[in-house]
């Protein structure tokens, strides 16, 4: 047991050694293609280390995933309450064809939870999938990095209630 648990932190110290000196946190997770169904199912453990958007502050975390270029599917986990390091233990399942496998990505955009504002994207992990060995289940861990918002377009409206004097 003790092994296992040496191996594991081993594992983890290498794979965190090649984040970027620049996250603001690490995403832990697992993919696993099914060549026969042409699933690539994206299982998200946890994430460690967030970086809060107001200093001092805890956040309510949860991550939207989608595959890029077409962006098909979006899919997002559950919000996890108060903390910087959530744990999420949620799978989600792609249809990708194995054709298309080498030129998808997955985006992983990791938000906080606003009771009464939009919520804000905290941070982003992208995973290239011709960069995994996808002949086996694998183990990851990601760097969270800034979001860049240039490809994010908002559109706010808003109503303005005006009293119109009645001559």
């Amino acid at each position: 047991m003790l092994s296992f648990f040496y191996l594991q932190h081993e594992f983890r110290q290498q794979s965190i050694c090649s984040i970027q000196e620049d996250a603001i946190g690490s995403l832990h997770m697992q993919l696993d293609y099914n060549w026969d169904s042409a699933l690539l199912t994206v299982r998200v453990i946890q994430a460690q280390d967030l970086v809060p958007l107001e200093s001092g502050n805890l956040a309510d975390p949860y991550l939207k995933l989608c595959l890029q270029p077409d962006r098909k599917q979006q899919v997002q986990t559950k919000v996890q309450k108060r903390t910087l390091s959530p744990e999420f233990e949620e799978e989600f399942i792609f249809e990708v064809l194995p054709t298309e496998l080498q030129s998808k990505t997955l985006e992983i955009l990791v938000y906080n939870h606003e009771n009464y504002s939009k919520d804000e994207c905290m941070g982003q992990c992208m995973v290239p999938l011709e960069s995994v060995d996808l002949s086996e289940r694998a183990l990851l861990w990601k760097g969270v990095m800034h979001y860049d918002k240039k490809d994010e377009v908002s559109i706010f409206c808003t109503h303005y209630r005006q009293k119109i004097p009645i001559r």
